[in-house]
């Protein structure tokens, strides 16, 4: 419990990616996810005590992130989303800490972009 690190690397193809980080006696989560693209889609939660960071990069097709970070401890998450087209990204961070984010972004629109952020 507590002290979660994932390092992936997903060369290619149909991507769909789960996964999840939860601490109840501290420890931090610490999860890097690059995707070299294809259709992407990308769920990640991280929860609970201890301090969350994420560092995601695609170098683009399909996207659809979806991030949430809750709990105690700070909440950091670091973006890099690839160009012409899709995106579609959420984001939600919630609790009493630190909350903070950076996003790199290159759609380039027609039929694609779309993010939201929601910190609490």
């Amino acid at each position: 419990d507590g002290g979660h690190l994932l390092n992936l690397d997903i060369h290619g193809s149909d991507n769909t990616l789960t996964g999840y980080q939860k601490s109840t006696t501290g420890g931090d989560h610490t999860a890097t996810v690059y995707l070299y693209s294809d259709d992407n889609i990308a769920w990640l939660r991280q929860q609970g005590t201890g301090d969350k960071n994420l560092y995601l990069r695609t170098d683009n097709d399909g996207n659809v992130v979806n991030s949430n970070q809750k709990g105690s401890g700070s909440h950091a998450t670091s973006i890099t989303l690839g160009g012409s087209y899709p995106t579609t990204l959420n984001l939600t961070q919630l609790g009493t800490t630190t909350q903070g984010y950076s996003l790199s972004q290159n759609c380039l629109t027609v039929g694609g972009c779309s993010v939201t952020v929601v910190q609490e």
